[in-house]
């Protein structure tokens, strides 16, 4: 860490190109089969009580093919598995690289991504803009195609080796995508940690201050995007 940093102060997020510059880190078998069946479990449980959002193929807000589930309204994941909460969290000890004390690090968002035929995250240059290390841990092995890459440098993608119950760390601002599934359903957690307080609104925050997002907004939302066509960023 930078000596001449206050104490307590966090780093600067990295640059775009900085990220590029980052390897994604494979942890394999983070999650053993119970923890797996037991993530998936409490999913299921949480599936009516908390916001989500659908796209299709495109990434357009519809009644598609990929599902968002916001795991971490009302701390709604957090309070019902808090051992598998904390455990995907220190991950991001993990790290990308020079990685800050991650005692400043706070959950952002924990999302349950569930994709169908069709579904993806289509966008080559997508990032988590405003985190600092995102976590995705795979749940399902039943499905083909939804490969996560990553755009590099050189322009290259790079396809990590992504199979249930491994975690996938790396640096938020990253480029990443997700190619189209072509059968069955692809089931992923992904968190993010950002140097912002702890979040328990129904979406992905943009706010470190206090937010009066609510579960119901976000199924309006889904309906007004549905009605104008538009394209929702919060994957």
């Amino acid at each position: 860490a930078d000596a001449t940093r206050a104490a307590g102060t966090p780093p600067p997020l990295p640059s775009v190109d900085d990220a590029q510059r980052t390897a994604v880190r494979r942890l394999p078998n983070f999650l053993d089969d119970a923890e797996v069946r037991r993530a998936l479990d409490v999913c299921d449980e949480l599936r009516d009580k908390v916001a989500s959002l659908a796209r299709d193929g495109r990434g357009l807000a519809a009644l598609g093919a990929w599902r968002t589930y916001y795991l971490h309204t009302n701390d709604a994941f957090r309070s019902a598995a808090p051992e598998l909460h904390a455990k995907i969290a220190s991950a991001a000890a993990e790290g990308w690289g020079d990685a800050p004390a991650v005692a400043n690090l706070r959950v952002r968002n924990l999302e349950f991504h569930e994709a169908r035929d069709g579904g993806a995250l289509p966008d080559e240059h997508h990032r988590d803009d405003g985190s600092w290390a995102t976590i995705d841990v795979m749940l399902s092995e039943d499905f083909e195609g939804g490969h996560f890459e990553t755009l590099e440098e050189d322009g290259t993608f790079v396809r990590p080796v992504f199979q249930r119950g491994d975690a996938l760390v790396f640096c938020s601002h990253k480029k990443h995508c997700v190619r189209p599934v072509s059968k069955g359903v692809r089931r992923v957690l992904v968190m993010e940690l950002w140097f912002g307080p702890p979040r328990t609104c129904g979406h992905r925050c943009e706010s470190r201050g206090a937010c009066g997002y609510a579960r119901h907004a976000s199924e309006l939302a889904s309906c007004l995007q549905l009605g104008r066509g538009g394209v929702d960023d919060e994957y």
